[in-house]
This record gives C-alpha cells, structure tokens and sequence, in this order.
C-alpha cells in the first residue's frame, strides 16, 4: 500500500502493461485540473505546463491504446501530441487517424513547445504531496478499469465515461457486428462459440438469444457455425450505440424439454432433432448440414494446401 491508501505498484514496470503507472499519472493530473495534456514519446524532457502538462511515454506515442487516450481526454479535456522523438512521425499520424471518431476530435498535434518542465513520466509517476494529505482539489473521478477486461471492453467504458453522445460522422465504426437472427432455435452453438462472451441465452421456457455489442469484436465465429444459418450480420454500429445501447434480443424463441436428453429445444414434438434423428437411425452417424459442409471443406483444403 502507497501512503496516500492506494495500492502497491507492481513488480515489474511491464506488467499488465503499466496500468499501476498510468493510473497514478491520471490521480496526478485531476488533482492539477490541467485544461489538456501533452503526450510525448520517450526522452522528451520539457515542454510541460502548469495548464498543459507532458506526459512522457515508455514508448513511442503510435503505440498507445485508444483507451488510455480516452482516459486522458475524461480527466484534461483535450489532448495534443508532441513531435515524434523516435523517428516515426508517420506512425504517430497513423494511429491519430485510427482512433475511434469522438476520440480523434479531441486529439491534436502539439502547437510550439515551452521550456517548461511540469511533467509526468509514466515509468515513475510522480507523487503529488498535497494528496497524500487529503489536501487540494480531487479534480474528476479516475477511470479504473477492470484487470480482466481486454482493450475493447476498456475503450467502450472509457468512451462511455467520457461521454460520447453522438454517432460518428466519418464513417470510423466498432469492430462490432450488428446481428439479424431469422429462424433461430436457440441451440446455443453461437453462445458456445463466441470468443469474447457477446451472446447469451437467457430464460427457461421461452429462450431469449441476447447480444451484447459492447462485447463484440467482430469475429464473425457466431454467424460461420450457427447449424441453422440463422444469423446474418447488418454491418458495424456507431459508437453511440456500442456505448449506450449495447444490449439487444435477438429473438425469442418458445422451446421445450426434450424427452430424451432433457435439452431444450423449439420444435414440436417430444424429441430434438438430434435425438429424433437418432431414434430413427441409432447406427448412424449425423452430423448437421452446415457441419458437414465445413467438414467436407476443411479436408479440401488439407488436399490442396489451401487454407
């Protein structure tokens, strides 16, 4: 534990990548109530302001997650990027133009750079004294975010935090997929095989398929392996929708048990069609129609080395 109550760094300056360090780098600047921030790439020492103070980077500014930038822009308003110091100013353009619409509106470059050394490096934030006192203004609440969560679930906090309230206007959307479902009989196979937890059955005798964009990254996974071609995706959604209305139902599905192997399933009759099938040929072997398909294309894949 610091002595002003927080909790210990971790050992190693990488791990987690830095989270310990930029967030006490965000307490530090809310208690200066800056009205932006300077982001500087690694051995910049000056240019910082009482009113713009620089944050030094462990890395080259092109690799800071959208997220963090977000951070930033919620507790000093606007953030600007001081010249590249690691000789790649294209990427630092590059990824100012891949950050999400409502973000990059709040990121510009750096105008002319004082002698100033009011500065923060996020590799030993600094300490801010009268805070270990309870003294000073506490300045805007400090996004935290979960360990667990991955880059896109901390950016779709981070820009509903910092409260994005509009669509974007140039087109830059989530990696997200805005998902139709039209003939679902709530197997659950979408559930199962979404790698990031996006879909979910809920409910016992009617089964609601519900998807949660601020979840989804666009894999894709839930539409190639639905065995009943049911979901198909209507493109990417804005940000505004992603950040404040994430969750839809996808259908609502009145299902049954089955007799024989007690899961539910929508259908009439007292047998789902997997068992049923068996029941009418219980030496066989079924697979369903679009697993066979895609059975019958991987092997023609292995025979001409074409993946």
């Amino acid at each position: 534990m610091t002595p002003d109550g927080h909790d210990d760094p971790p050992d190693s300056p990488d791990d987690h990548d830095l989270d310990w360090h930029h967030l006490q780098v965000l307490r530090w600047l809310a208690r200066h109530e800056p009205t932006s921030v300077r982001l500087a790439c690694p051995g910049t020492d000056r240019g910082g302001t009482r009113s713009e103070p620089l944050v030094v980077l462990p890395r080259c500014v092109s690799t800071l997650p959208a997220y963090r930038v977000a951070d930033l822009a919620r507790v000093a308003g606007r953030v600007t990027v001081a010249p590249c110091a690691c000789g790649a100013p294209e990427s630092v353009d590059g990824w100012r133009e891949g950050l999400p619409g409502p973000l990059r509106d709040l990121v510009t470059p750096a105008g002319s750079s004082s002698r100033g050394r009011v500065l923060a490096e996020v590799r030993h934030p600094p300490i801010d004294r009268r805070g270990l006192f309870g003294l000073g203004h506490a300045g805007p609440d400090v996004p935290e975010h979960d360990a667990v969560d991955d880059d896109h679930a901390r950016l779709v906090d981070s820009l509903r935090a910092l409260g994005v309230a509009t669509p974007d206007a140039d087109g830059t959307r989530p990696a997200a997929l805005v998902l139709r479902a039209e003939g679902c009989t709530a197997c659950g196979v979408c559930v199962k095989s979404c790698p990031s937890g996006a879909l979910e059955l809920v409910g016992a005798d009617t089964r609601i398929l519900r998807h949660d964009l601020s979840a989804c990254v666009g894999h894709g996974v839930c539409i190639e392996w639905c065995p009943e071609s049911a979901l198909s995706s209507r493109g990417h959604p804005d940000w505004h929708t992603v950040t404040h209305l994430a969750v839809s139902d996808l259908a609502v599905v009145a299902t049954t048990v089955c007799r024989r192997c007690r899961d539910r399933f929508a259908g009439p009759g007292e047998l789902c069609p997997a068992c049923a099938q068996r029941a009418g040929d219980p030496f066989g072997v079924h697979l369903p129609p679009k697993a066979a398909e895609l059975l019958r294309r991987s092997r023609a894949e292995r025979e001409t080395g074409n993946p």
